[in-house]
């Protein structure tokens, strides 16, 4: 999509973003039937204790059926940021992490409906950032409204989606098997350490999260200067985005490093002095 931007052809792009609709739907319901079915496996895979069984349980398979709103953030963020605007997702993201909180305080304080509470909250507002989105698309990029003509069928387009697709899906999959490992290992230790590795868990993906946007707005400046044939520019952007991501990094790890602990307070009472070590321990 952000090459056909980049070189104007906008029957192209928009014919790319219904076949990307279409794929996401079929992803959409092949991932939420598949993982909710596999809702016990994937708990007995990871050791889940007897104790937590049940709340997990609940957890994981309203976050398996809510896969539909992620998809739909998704898939329109990354549309809005091929064409160049990265400030309205981000704009709509920042109000959803602001609503999930609240939420999150209606949901369990409020209501008292526990993990059960805090993943339709979070789900709730995964859902409303995605609608956010289709109707900002709606009524202020008719660019990007597909027609007609540009909802033909066509294989080769699907062929060309999944080939970018199925490489970045095998990335993020493998290091998602591998916190699983982690998991499962981390299970076996007791409810501290499983407190600890959350709360862990937690700061590293906040961490994490400009490595992520480093390499949306990279991979997204490249796709756009490739279209437009200005490929001089493309080398010059993947150095500048070496360095930023080198460079905030090295700012990152030392904050973890020496500032694990106190960053753990954000989620555990200070009296919790033996998962506050365990989850300073893992960030180290």
């Amino acid at each position: 999509i952000a090459q056909r931007f980049g070189g104007k052809d906008f029957r192209s792009m928009r014919a790319y973003i219904w076949h990307s609709i279409f794929i996401t739907i079929a992803a959409a319901v092949l991932l939420t039937t598949i993982c909710a079915l596999l809702c016990p496996a994937i708990l007995h895979i990871l050791t889940t204790p007897a104790n937590i069984y049940k709340d997990a349980y609940i957890y994981l398979l309203i976050i398996f059926l809510g896969i539909p709103c992620t998809l739909l953030y998704n898939l329109l963020s990354s549309i809005l940021r091929a064409v160049g605007d990265s400030k309205t997702p981000f704009l709509f993201l920042v109000f959803s992490t602001i609503l999930n909180i609240i939420l999150d305080l209606v949901c369990i304080v409020v209501f008292h409906w526990g993990c059960a509470g805090a993943a339709i909250a979070t789900i709730t507002a995964q859902g409303i950032s995605g609608l956010l989105c289709l109707v900002f698309i709606l009524k202020k990029v008719p660019i990007l409204h597909p027609t007609a003509e540009d909802r033909t069928f066509r294989p080769q387009m699907v062929s060309h989606l999944l080939i970018m697709a199925i490489p970045m899906g095998l990335q993020y999959s493998i290091t998602a098997i591998g916190s699983m490992v982690m998991q499962s290992a981390n299970n076996g230790l007791g409810d501290v350490y499983i407190t600890g590795f959350t709360a862990a868990m937690r700061i590293k993906q906040f961490a994490m999260c400009p490595f992520d946007a480093i390499a949306t707005g990279v991979s997204t400046f490249c796709g756009q200067n490739l279209g437009a044939g200005k490929t001089d520019r493309i080398k010059k952007g993947i150095l500048q985005g070496v360095f930023v991501g080198m460079a905030y990094g090295l700012v990152a790890g030392i904050v973890l490093i020496f500032f694990g602990r106190t960053l753990t307070l954000l989620f555990v009472k200070p009296s919790a002095t033996a998962v506050l070590d365990a989850s300073a321990k893992y960030l180290r």
